[in-house]
């Protein structure tokens, strides 16, 4: 034979209050549970608000990126550069090796080969990039360039004489390739100024763009027209607020 307990809705909490204080021990067992658990829900909307107020001040507060001159590599493989360990700014040699040498005229008895010495090449232009890698959709709101120009010695490789010792540009290009969009303000790129160390904050074009990178890659470009040894490109900043559409922005 089977037994059935029954109990009506309306007694429930009384017994289980019962049952539990006296398990427990003191009649106010069940209210405490009761004010326990209101504490604890009122904490987590609390924790959440707070959450919520935070992701909105990341969301909007501006994401700052450094591009050390270390970080730019030649688009001519010849190109004969140095990077300082100090400061990881970037310089350009004087010279690179050419495609023609000299032999020594002494063959080795082995081999019968002759050691040939690879003859410099003078050299007055480099040209740098390094690509800009920051969540899609983010958008670009300030790009700086810092470098140290010395006055004067200025020259392109056409033999022409450059306004100042570099030439800076910010680029989109298709994934597919293409020709290259100036996202600057002159179509042309922005030069430093001769003879002055500083930290140049570069007009953008629309003032600003909005990160694509299911379509398009985007790159930072540096021309240097000097080899001075106090000629120093240090780097770029770029800063960028991430757009409507990313998981956690704020709509």
């Amino acid at each position: 034979m089977r037994f059935r307990r029954i109990l009506l809705p309306g007694t429930t909490a009384a017994v289980v209050a019962a049952i539990v204080s006296a398990l427990v021990g003191g009649p106010n067992i069940a209210s405490a549970a009761s004010t326990s658990l209101h504490t604890v829900l009122a904490q987590l909307h609390r924790n959440s608000k707070v959450s919520e107020r935070l992701n909105a001040g990341f969301f909007r507060a501006p994401q700052t990126q450094g591009f050390v001159g270390s970080m730019f590599r030649p688009t001519d493989s010849d190109t004969a550069f140095s990077v300082n360990a100090t400061d990881h700014s970037l310089q350009l040699k004087a010279q690179r090796p050419g495609t023609t040498g000299t032999t020594d005229g002494q063959p080795d008895a082995t081999t019968q080969k002759q050691k040939v010495t690879i003859d410099p090449v003078d050299q007055t232009q480099g040209v740098f990039e390094a690509p800009i890698q920051i969540p899609n959709r983010a958008k670009v709101i300030k790009v700086q360039a810092s470098y140290a120009d010395s006055s004067g010695n200025n020259t392109t490789t056409n033999g022409t004489a450059a306004p100042s010792g570099f030439k800076f540009e910010v680029l989109s290009v298709g994934l597919t390739g293409g020709s290259p969009t100036e996202l600057l303000n002159n179509p042309a790129g922005l030069r430093s100024v001769d003879g002055r160390s500083s930290t140049d904050t570069l007009g953008l074009a629309n003032n600003g763009f909005q990160v694509n990178n299911s379509t398009t890659r985007y790159l930072l470009r540096v021309t240097i027209d000097d080899t001075n040894a106090n000629t120093k490109f240090y780097g770029f900043t770029i800063q960028y607020v991430i757009g409507k559409g990313v998981p956690g922005a704020p709509s």
